[in-house]
């Protein structure tokens, strides 16, 4: 399946909020990653599905949140804005530095 979303990618060097990471993204290990608005407000986050890397487990359920730096998280993982491209975002894993997942 193609990737569905994708960001402005002059948004990437400047300030984006987190209405640009909504839609439909699949990542570096195959899954697909839905990130859709809460239910309820205020709007602290985004809510993120992950399908499940094994069949028959549940999905796999995070937020994405904008840091007091400017910076994104999502679970354990800071957007590399400087790594990262209008169809390909690249998250670092801040538990394991060296380590990336990419939508």
């Amino acid at each position: 399946r193609p990737v569905v979303a994708s960001l402005d990618a002059s948004k990437l060097e400047g300030s984006f909020g987190l209405d640009e990471f909504l839609g439909e993204w699949r990542d570096s290990a195959g899954r697909v990653v839905e990130v859709s608005r809460p239910p309820t407000q205020p709007v602290r986050g985004m809510d993120v599905v992950m399908s499940a890397a094994k069949k028959g487990r549940p999905p796999i359920k995070l937020n994405v949140v904008e840091l007091s730096s400017g910076g994104f998280a999502c679970g354990h993982y800071e957007l590399a804005a400087a790594n990262s491209s209008a169809e390909r975002l690249v998250w670092e894993d801040f538990r394991s530095p060296g380590n990336f997942a990419i939508w």
